[in-house]
């Protein structure tokens, strides 16, 4: 079971190396692996290791913060348990109760018990030369209390202690330092109240003003005074200066002062004649506030304002102040065009009326005749060698309305006939057949109005009974027409000059006929749906007749 050395060893001398094993050293606790011969302390036993350390920590003499004295202590749980000084392996506490009974004097023989380890001078005797020579040889193991100050509790309440036990208890930030102490108390400050100035002791955390710091005190206060500002009497505009906590009314901000002008008032603007300027609070302005700390020097108010103001009995509008109107005022700002008013009762106002010419083509048809203005030779391609002077009846081309006339001015028949200027806007209409033209094949026919305008004609119409009467109308139309080619020549574009068109006793009435939806509404002008054709136009140029109505589109 051991280690063979070979053939032919002896043992003489001994070639076998003897065991070892750890060896602790119970003053330190350091471990050795040695042989057990060799080994000055505690042997553990021959294969034994020294990882893990199996040797027992030494133990000795621990001095605690408040100078009391603990024996067989660990280094680890002096220090860091207990806050203490170790005072080394081995080493232990100071006997002073066993040397103080063993005190008997240089004559007398100390009493037969374990005081001879005190005579410490071999003389026989316990006395005061033992204890100086106790104290020069062993002053290193007195403990001596650690050092105190102040230490800050949580409610801001003061204790003096020792460093180890403020911050074990309180925190690490609660030992003000050593030789501190609670007088005055150094754990609370002033805190400032920054609207009213009062000052009170308290904690960093309590304050809920401006903290000044640990240590501070309110004796003498300490605070800087509150700001001050202008304080507005809404019901009254009264202004003084105080403090925001002492403003019962409307603070304006630090700072501020009662002026002039007044921050409290301002300037009250009176629209209607003759107008004016007066220093008020807003709820005690009946005009338009100008805002508050406006004045009146200067004016700030200026001319009232002017809107429209119509009459009721004649629709006509005029722009004036709000007290200057005698019938509906239209509110500021707004003007006579177009005109607010409405149409009333007894007067035809200016609107746009919707005509549907003529969809027969029939000898009555409107017409239009080239005999006094030929078209050129060449106009309608190359092979045309004599002008065109032919008539060409035309239509409406569908069933809605192709011709619109608005009507510019008011009738009211203060006198009777009235007159009102009227514009044409919109004309449309077709050829009823294509035209032949020698050399150049047939055409198709459009006409409408040329973009050039021409002068406003009239409307003059007779209230002849309560509900209406009739119109006569004149007016200027310069027509524009397509021609297109069923052949080979494309579209030609010919732009005519002005022709003058009259229409006559045209009947007319008072009111608005709802299914004319083109017509302008609410203006009490209609002519009758289902009128027959009218001869519209009598001159060198040809005849144009329209059925006047509209027919809902």
């Amino acid at each position: 079971a051991g280690v063979h050395q070979g053939d032919g060893t002896t043992c003489t001398p001994n070639p076998c190396p003897p065991p070892t094993g750890a060896c602790c050293d119970p003053a330190t606790g350091a471990c050795t692996v040695t042989t057990q011969l060799g080994c000055t302390g505690e042997y553990q036993g021959d294969g034994t290791v020294c990882d893990p350390n199996p040797c027992p920590p030494p133990l000795g003499a621990c001095c605690r913060p408040d100078g009391s004295c603990l024996d067989n202590i660990e280094e680890s749980t002096c220090v860091q348990g207990l806050g203490g000084t170790w005072k080394g392996a081995g080493s232990t506490c100071p006997q002073f109760a066993g040397f103080v009974d063993c005190l008997a004097g240089p004559v007398e023989a100390f009493p037969p018990n374990d005081c001879a380890r005190w005579d410490l001078n071999s003389d026989g005797h316990v006395d005061l030369y033992d204890f100086y020579l106790y104290q020069q040889e062993f002053t290193h193991q007195h403990c001596v209390p650690a050092p105190v100050g102040a230490c800050c509790l949580p409610d801001g309440s003061c204790e003096e202690i020792n460093e180890w036990d403020c911050t074990n208890l309180y925190g690490p930030t609660a030992y003000q330092g050593d030789g501190t102490d609670c007088d005055p108390n150094p754990c609370i400050g002033a805190c400032c109240d920054p609207l009213t100035g009062n000052c009170m002791e308290t904690t960093a955390t309590g304050c809920t003003g401006n903290y000044l710091g640990d240590g501070t005190t309110c004796t003498p206060n300490p605070c800087p005074p509150p700001p001050t500002g202008a304080c507005c009497d809404p019901g009254t505009g009264a202004c003084t200066v105080t403090t925001q906590s002492g403003c019962s009314g409307e603070y304006q901000g630090d700072g501020t002062t009662c002026g002039p002008p007044n921050p409290c008032m301002g300037a009250c603007c009176f629209p209607d004649p003759p107008g004016g300027c007066l220093e008020t609070t807003q709820t005690g302005c009946f005009g338009i506030y100008m805002g508050d700390g406006t004045d009146c020097d200067p004016d700030p108010c200026g001319s009232p304002p002017t809107g429209a103001c119509c009459d009721p009995a004649t629709g006509d509008c005029t722009v004036t102040t709000q007290s200057g109107c005698s019938g509906e005022y239209q509110g500021n700002g707004t003007d006579c065009d177009p005109n607010p008013c409405g149409c009333p009762s007894g007067c035809a106002c200016p609107g746009t009326d919707c005509w549907l010419t003529s969809t027969s083509c029939s000898p009555d048809a409107t017409k239009v005749s080239f005999a006094a203005t030929p078209i050129p030779a060449g106009f309608f391609c190359s092979g045309q060698t004599v002008p065109y002077s032919g008539t060409v009846r035309m239509k409406a081309p569908g069933p809605c309305a192709d011709t619109k006339m608005q009507r510019l001015e008011w009738m009211c028949f203060e006198t009777n006939p009235d007159t009102t200027a009227i514009r044409l806007l919109e004309l449309e209409m077709v050829g009823c057949s294509p035209i032949s033209v020698p050399g150049c094949g047939d055409w198709t026919v459009e006409v409408v109005l040329s973009p050039t305008p021409v002068t406003d004609g009239s409307m003059t119409a007779t209230k002849e009974h309560p509900s209406g009467g009739t119109f006569d109308a004149q007016f200027w139309v310069r027509p524009r027409y397509k021609f297109t080619s069923l052949g080979p020549y494309g579209v030609k574009y010919l732009t005519a000059d002005p022709i003058y068109m009259t229409i006559q006793d045209v009947p007319w009435s008072f009111g608005d006929n709802p299914a004319d939806t083109c017509s302008t509404p609410d203006d009490n002008f209609q002519v009758p749906v289902g009128m027959p054709l009218l001869e519209c136009h009598k001159n060198a140029g040809g005849e144009h007749a329209h059925c006047v109505e509209n027919p809902g589109c």
